[in-house]
């Protein structure tokens, strides 16, 4: 379980087609810890591994939220990003995705990764 976790982590985080945008790691119960325990000794009729155990006894699982950067600037509408496109001299209709990451377009860049947070 641990290392199926890790390496989906692993992955979202390493796809350049991934964007990590939360983390939210809630607090652990003593509550829920007693009720993990019985169930995986009922379940898998063996004790929890202490570290597995331990980890729920200070968090609560945990949950990631990311997005696809490419298909969010396909979907979004350009003039919504914050920026001032007659400042930049940029038409949001002609600016392809990959251009964002040229270092004349940071600017717009910041801005659309600001909007999808």
């Amino acid at each position: 379980m641990g290392r199926s976790t890790y390496d989906r982590i692993k992955n979202i985080i390493t796809d350049p087609n991934k964007v990590l945008t939360h983390l939210h790691i809630p607090k652990g119960s003593e509550e829920n810890v007693k009720t993990l325990k019985s169930r995986f000794k009922e379940i898998f009729n063996t004790e929890i591994n202490p570290e597995l155990l331990s980890f729920y006894q200070c968090f609560d699982g945990f949950e990631l939220r990311y997005i696809d950067p490419r298909k969010a600037w396909k979907e979004i509408e350009k003039e919504e990003i914050d920026v001032d496109w007659e400042e930049l001299n940029v038409s949001p209709e002609e600016l392809v995705y990959d251009d964002i990451y040229k270092k004349e377009y940071e600017e717009i860049k910041l801005a659309f990764f600001s909007s999808l947070i």
